[in-house]
């Protein structure tokens, strides 16, 4: 929920108090109450990732003349003496798996760095000299690479405002008789063009799709673009643009970037950001545009691009980044497209290979897969590997895999490489073996998938049965049809028919009351909130999101002599995005809910008054539903639903409940919000 919605119910107080001629008694200073299972919750903000001890293992070696020294977890150095070679061969293993070709290079070249390479690896390099068409006799090293501990960039992101030209501005018709300080409106300055303004925009954007375009003061433009399909629910989109990031390693300097809110919001299509900079932005010759994302706070910024005015992926294709500009050496910047599987914030920028190779060993973001994001970005294709060592890797992992977390972090990576491929013919030859290793495992985890409806398996075999049936990216078609020549389509089926008599709705009733000097509001209200099974790729987690109508079963104001009732009640939503299932770590069975972000959007109705003596009828300001503000009004420091008590073996029914009592002074009156959250199984 967002913190600026906490202002409805003091606006809602102000407006009755003041038809009604009662003094406002709201106050935010008392802590609130909480009550069953809201009470003790954790602080909504992340927990600091453990450290992991060193992996075993050498971190140097030297034999014969050839020598392999980690110098960070993403890179090792080779070095060898002149063998008098006419070229020489590389090959690499991979946690003892068998030698491959990895690089050949000329005969005068005696040192060599792999980067990225693999973190938390056993690493074997074979170095064999080739004279006369003839190999001669191999060096061997092998060294151990550390894990890659998260250590993510933060950086000041300033959003972008208007300044007004006060020194152009005509003043000349302006009476500083007619000014009067006591009822001077600090508001009514943006409207007079004195106070700087917010370049954001904002739409409602839903299932049929829609875009928003926001221009910032640098002449930047900003159009995001979601299609028919994204979304299965109506949200507000908000495209703020960014002014400058202070602490980027952006070289160059910031080319554009926007914050999209709301963040984190997985979609079913793609959405697309395109930026278009200011006309004949340039590039100079030694320079990168790279591409980049962050948190709406300046958190885990990376790098997830670099591109060169060489590079054939920045001149053709549906988005062409960039063309050259006869006869000067530098390149001009043409309109980029940032292609976006989850909302957030995204960026381009200039900079420079080792700023980028840089930040990628100094600062991997938290999740593994923005770190195979910045380590893919930082590869230097000029020094591109023959087989790269990401793809042996894969093979590897795919002949040891043991259940669905593991294979289904697998596929999500392998799928990234797929699409980010220069030579997606090879990238899938490259991957045949571990694709086939992935298809076995399928079959297997299917078919020792637990019967009931709510343990860890069933939800991870529901999102791949489904991935396979109705399969979305150019890859998981690919993946699908494997799988299906081999196993056939009749265990999918069987999947998903079990899934279908297991959907879950979150049913609500709740209550807010609130009291003061001959004042009393009841706001009473349901909803019943089918949900459906969503997969968080970055997190290997299973969550639930959906949308219900807030009914209103009452909806009254009692002030003094005064009588009112709100009046918007027909287009408000509770909108779940992201209920979280927990499961037990020894068995992996249901033990809990976290429903940890929601929003109850609102509409722009009004408040109906009644008095003895006036009748009056105020409109409600355009943001959250009036019960959803006091609701989170009264949960303010910790808004996450937790608590749930769980029946793991219902086999219909209630499957989870939690009531939540909160309560809140207000002044000389009180808040009370007594709810129930029930979980249900629609079988």
């Amino acid at each position: 929920m967002k913190i600026r919605f906490l202002l409805f119910p003091v606006l809602i107080f102000v407006f009755v108090s003041t038809a009604c001629g009662l003094p406002a008694f709201l106050s935010k200073d008392s802590p609130p109450q909480q009550e069953n299972g809201a009470a003790g919750a954790p602080p909504a903000g992340d927990s600091p990732v453990p450290e992991k001890p060193a992996a075993p293992g050498a971190l140097t070696d030297s034999r014969g003349g050839f020598s392999a020294k980690v110098t960070s977890p993403i890179s090792v150095e080779l070095a060898w003496e002149n063998l008098s070679a006419d070229a020489y061969r590389i090959e690499i293993s991979v946690e003892g798996d068998k030698f491959a070709p990895f690089l050949e290079l000329a005969g005068n070249v005696t040192a060599y760095e792999d980067f990225p390479a693999l973190a938390d690896r056993r690493l074997s390099y074979r170095l064999i000299p080739v004279t006369g068409g003839k190999d001669g006799a191999p060096l061997d090293v092998s060294v151990q690479t550390p894990p890659q501990e998260p250590n993510p960039l933060k950086v000041e992101v300033t959003v972008d405002l208007s300044v007004p030209d006060i020194e152009n501005m005509d003043f000349s018709n302006f009476d500083p008789e007619s000014f009067d300080p006591e009822n001077f409106d600090p508001n009514d300055l943006g409207s007079m063009g004195l106070a700087p303004m917010s370049t954001a925009v904002s739409e409602e954007i839903g299932p049929e799709g829609g875009s928003l375009s926001a221009t910032g003061t640098n002449g930047a433009k900003y159009t995001y673009t979601i299609p028919s399909g994204a979304l299965n629910d109506t949200f507000i989109f908000t495209l703020t643009p960014v002014a400058g990031m202070e602490g980027a390693p952006l070289t160059g300097g910031l080319l554009g970037a926007a914050i999209i809110e709301p963040p984190g919001l997985e979609l079913n299509e793609p959405a697309v950001l395109t930026i278009t900079p200011p006309p004949d932005t340039t590039i100079a010759e030694t320079e990168v545009l790279s591409t980049f994302e962050f948190h709406p706070d300046g958190d885990e910024f990376y790098f997830t691009g670099a591109f060169d005015k060489t590079d054939a992926a920045a001149m053709t294709g549906k988005s062409k980044l960039a063309a050259l500009i006869p006869p000067s050496d530098d390149w001009v910047m043409k309109p980029w497209d940032s292609v976006q599987d989850r909302t957030g914030p995204a960026g381009t920028g200039k900079t420079t290979r080792s700023a980028i190779k840089d930040n990628a060993t100094k600062h991997p973001p938290s999740s593994k897969h923005s770190q195979a994001k910045q380590n893919s970005a930082a590869l230097n294709d000029e020094l591109a590997p023959l087989i790269p060592s990401s793809y042996m890797d894969m093979i590897h992992r795919s002949q040891s895999l043991s259940g669905w977390s593991d294979t289904l972090s697998l596929l999500d990576e392998m799928d990234f490489r797929y699409r980010n491929a220069a030579n997606k013919k090879q990238s899938l030859e490259w991957m045949e073996n571990a694709i086939k290793n992935i298809s076995s495992q399928f079959e297997k985890n299917f078919k020792h998938n637990l019967e009931n409806c709510v343990a860890k398996d069933d939800y991870d075999a529901y999102f791949a049965a489904q991935a396979l049936k109705n399969p979305r990216s150019a890859f998981s078609k690919i993946v699908a049809q494997r799988y299906k020549d081999a196993y056939g389509s009749a265990t999918i089926d069987d999947v998903l028919k079990k899934t279908a008599r297991c959907n879950l709705r979150l049913e609500l009733e709740s209550t807010v009351i609130i009291t003061g000097p001959g004042t009393t509001i009841t706001l009473a209200v349901t909803s019943s909130i089918p949900l459906k099974i969503r997969y968080d790729t970055k997190t290997s987690s299973t969550y639930y999101t959906g949308s219900g109508k807030i009914n209103y079963t009452q909806a009254a104001i009692q002030a003094d002599k005064c009588t009112g009732t709100y009046t918007g009640t027909k287009k408000s939503k509770f909108v779940v995005n992201s209920l979280r299932p927990i499961f037990a770590p020894s068995s992996a069975q249901l033990n809990g809910f976290e429903l940890d972000d929601y929003v109850t959007p609102g509409v722009t109705e009004s408040i109906r008054i009644k008095c003895p003596e006036a009748a009056v009828t105020n409109p409600v300001p355009p943001g959250t539903d009036m019960w959803g503000a006091h609701f989170w009004a009264a949960r303010f420091e910790n808004p996450r639903i937790t608590g749930f008590t769980v029946n793991p073996q219902a086999p219909g029914g209630n499957l989870a409940t939690v009531s939540p009592h909160d309560t809140r002074q207000l002044g000389k009156g009180k808040l009370e919000v007594k709810s129930t959250f029930k979980i249900k199984i629609n079988q």
